[in-house]
């Protein structure tokens, strides 16, 4: 995967005994001390990830998205301002430049894969009803909770349990909690060669034949 700073994406193909499992990890730069740098590495994303693959998925990391979200399940981007009312507004302009690409861009990533297979596995599982954070803003006598830190599973795994873990973040081990998730791997019966392509059968829709355990980061 090429993004504009090749250190904040790594994609790897592991092999489980039921076949291969493509991982995608990513750190997006904070839009408040890199800028536009932000929009390029989630567009670089959208660009790789945004297609139909037969094999198992994974793209995890921390994305510093989104502002927030609402129990009704609508995602407000950095390119959105919410006012003294709690109202949701578009922005104009976010450094020097349209809005509207800096909130698609971050919005393709969040909720657009998902038309890719590409689910938000937290929410798949506990839906917007839930709070959740990963990350702590704390402004005067404010506490103001993030959930920048997402993992997205294709239709292939089966998401389990989903959760983070703020013990580390508590500790002062990192400034982010952890986000555990214990996914299951469903196969087809499948022959695929060395480099990871479909031998003779025929791609489709998984059915499950064995069952992978996978926890991850």
């Amino acid at each position: 995967m090429r993004v504009p700073w090749a250190e904040k994406a790594l994609s790897m193909t592991a092999w489980l005994p039921s076949g291969p499992l493509d991982v995608h990890v990513v750190h997006v730069p904070p839009g408040s001390s890199n800028g536009w740098v932000k929009v390029e590495v989630l567009e670089a994303l959208y660009h790789h990830l945004a297609c139909e693959s037969a094999r198992p998925r994974l793209l995890c990391g921390d994305f510093n998205t989104p502002q927030a979200e609402l129990p009704s399940g609508e995602v407000v981007t950095w390119g959105q301002r919410i006012d003294e009312a709690g109202r949701v507004r578009p922005r104009r302009v976010v450094r020097g430049r349209p809005a509207a690409q800096w909130d698609a861009a971050e919005r393709n990533v969040l909720t657009g894969l998902a038309a890719f297979g590409l689910r938000d596995v937290f929410r798949s599982l506990h839906g917007y009803q839930v709070p959740a954070a990963s990350w702590v803003l704390r402004y005067r006598t404010r506490v103001i909770p993030r959930r920048f830190d997402h993992i997205f599973a294709s239709p292939h795994i089966l998401a389990v349990r989903c959760d983070y873990l703020h013990e580390w973040r508590k500790a002062g081990l990192s400034d982010h909690a952890a986000i555990e998730a214990d996914l299951e791997v469903a196969t087809e019966e499948k022959e695929w060669d060395k480099e990871g392509h479909l031998g003779r059968a025929e791609t489709g829709s998984p059915l499950p034949q064995e069952v992978t355990r996978f926890r991850g980061p």
